[in-house]
């Protein structure tokens, strides 16, 4: 995941991580981040030990950062006056379809009409109606970037 990561991302770069960074986190699994080229924001997922849903997540944030994140922040929303689009940034999408995952539904942002990119599924799905995976396991194991997207919101 570092080469491929690295090989998309400058010093730079900013890359917005949409949660589960690393799965049962430990400080020891944390340090891969700073090997991780770009200015890492993340939104944290269920799987992340930062995630608002979790009792410890203010301890954790901490170790986060210190990782190597350079900020911990719940949702994004971005602006393209350009293509008059609002992209929403969010670990979790508008709705699952696995059995067990309506837990998080309180975690999930409103579908509003406007595009959203997210994470949480873990799988090589990319595209559903108005929902992105960005997700790494997705795309080779490293971010995709924010040109990309936008080809596939403006086809």
């Amino acid at each position: 995941m570092t080469m491929n990561w690295n090989a998309v991302v400058s010093e730079e770069d900013t890359v917005f991580v949409l949660g589960d960074f690393v799965m049962r986190p430990t400080v020891e699994k944390l340090r891969v981040a700073s090997r991780l080229n770009g200015k890492k924001i993340l939104i944290p997922g269920n799987h992340d030990n930062c995630w608002r849903g979790h009792e410890a997540h203010e301890l954790w944030r901490q170790r986060y950062l210190d990782a190597g994140f350079t900020a911990i922040v719940d949702k994004v929303d971005m602006y393209f006056d350009d293509f008059d689009l609002k992209l929403s940034l969010s670990h979790f999408p508008f709705d699952d379809d696995k059995p067990g995952w309506e837990r998080f539904d309180n975690w999930r942002s409103v579908d509003d009409g406007q595009w959203l990119l997210h994470g949480h599924i873990h799988s090589r799905r990319r595209v559903s109606g108005r929902q992105i995976h960005v997700g790494c396991d997705a795309w080779n194991w490293a971010p995709v970037s924010l040109d990309r997207i936008l080809e596939l919101i403006v086809e």
